[in-house]
């Protein structure tokens, strides 16, 4: 893709689109117009043709696509689309080439080079287009020793493969998978192991943190992740990192105090988030935990969340690019909105807990399940919860 575009152009980095994303549709006199705002998506976005203009909306009128600008002059201008797709595909594709504003890399998907080399060398036109990003996330699989063992009458090993192969049938490419804590049940190193085998089988990105009933040590040898010897104290200070990906940042915080059930965001935890929020305001971003951190209705004091929670609230309310908090530990979905932050809790692959009354944790009859995220370039989230029958 590269060594064709080059002929027409200098460019930094491609990136793709479907073509209706973020269009709305309307008719006008019976022709219909498509109208995006891409300039919103990504405003330092140019065109890679006439002259670098900004990118305005586009049309589609009749047979004929169009790109409408407004140019640097302040007057309207449009030029009119090659498509770049194989005649009778559902949507056109184009390439956009981006000048030095984005200068992270983004992913191409190499499905659509097909259909990007098409040869109409006169008048190549680069659009604002890229792909949605999917993350999986699985939480409190409570993994045992040993794979007949059972908890609270459910054989956490067996639900943990049927959630894993569910994922590969429904979802056989998802872009991350994200485990959210309560991995291994107080399980040794081995548990752990086979806990990554299975998921390396995948051969998808894991991101992994721990619950408080894992051993944060052991999941960070396990998973590679680097640890910091804390000189005031015994414990080991582990970061386990963030991703940028597109328009999006992605943090893992960890939660866990050794040997306890409640969580906290120790204030290294709280000054790594206040740092990549601060250095990446542009990007939208998405925080995962272990622990709750909103308290629940009829809570059990066995089962507590986040303790400190304000300061973590603290930190985000100080950043509008925070879309989402996702989390686990609750083993039961949740969704809700807190000042135009959605929160997501997870629920478990192995067993679930009475929502109605939470003090009496007792496990429902309800599926082992996951949730699954869809991070839309413009900062949109959606998610849905998908139940998996044994």
């Amino acid at each position: 893709v590269a060594d064709y575009l080059t002929q027409f152009c200098v460019f930094e980095l491609i990136v793709l689109f479907p073509i209706d994303f973020g269009v709305c549709r309307r008719k006008i006199k019976g022709h219909e117009f498509r109208e995006g705002v891409f300039q919103y998506i990504f405003p330092g976005a140019v065109v890679g043709v006439a002259g670098g203009l900004w990118v305005g909306h586009e049309m589609f009128s009749g047979n004929v696509e169009w790109l409408s600008f407004f140019g640097k002059n302040g007057l309207y201008e449009r030029t009119r689309l090659q498509p770049l797709a194989a005649p009778g595909y559902k949507y056109f594709r184009y390439i956009i080439c981006f000048q030095s504003f984005y200068k992270n890399s983004h992913r191409i998907g190499l499905d659509w080079i097909e259909f990007i080399c098409a040869n109409n060398k006169d008048e190549m036109i680069f659009m604002c287009f890229h792909d949605s990003f999917q993350v999986i996330q699985i939480s409190d699989s409570h993994l045992l020793p040993h794979e007949d063992d059972l908890l609270k009458g459910v054989t956490t090993w067996q639900t943990f493969r049927a959630v894993l192969e569910r994922i590969t049938h429904e979802h056989p490419r998802p872009d991350l998978i994200v485990a959210t804590g309560d991995l291994v049940h107080d399980g040794p190193l081995a548990a752990y192991r086979r806990f990554r085998a299975h998921l390396d089988r995948l051969n998808i990105p894991v991101r992994v943190l721990p619950g408080n009933h894992d051993d944060p040590a052991l999941l960070a040898e396990v998973f590679h992740v680097d640890t910091e010897r804390d000189m005031a104290s015994t414990a080991d200070y582990i970061d386990f990192g963030h991703i940028n990906q597109g328009n999006w940042l992605m943090v893992f915080l960890n939660t866990v105090i050794p040997e306890t059930q409640h969580g906290t965001l120790d204030s290294r935890e709280l000054t790594r988030l206040d740092a990549l929020l601060s250095a990446q305001p542009d990007r939208h971003a998405l925080l995962f935990m272990h622990h709750h951190p909103i308290p629940r209705k009829n809570e059990s004091p066995n089962f507590p969340g986040l303790r400190g929670a304000k300061s973590f609230f603290s930190v985000v309310d100080r950043h509008p690019s925070v879309r989402g908090i996702v989390w686990g530990h609750i083993h039961n979905r949740f969704e809700e909105n807190r000042r135009k932050v959605l929160l997501f809790g997870a629920p478990s692959t192995c067993f679930q807990f009475n929502t109605v009354s939470m003090k009496q944790l007792s496990p429902t009859d309800g599926p082992p399940a996951y949730r699954r995220l869809t991070l839309a370039p413009d900062g949109t989230i959606e998610s849905d919860v998908v139940q998996v029958s044994i």
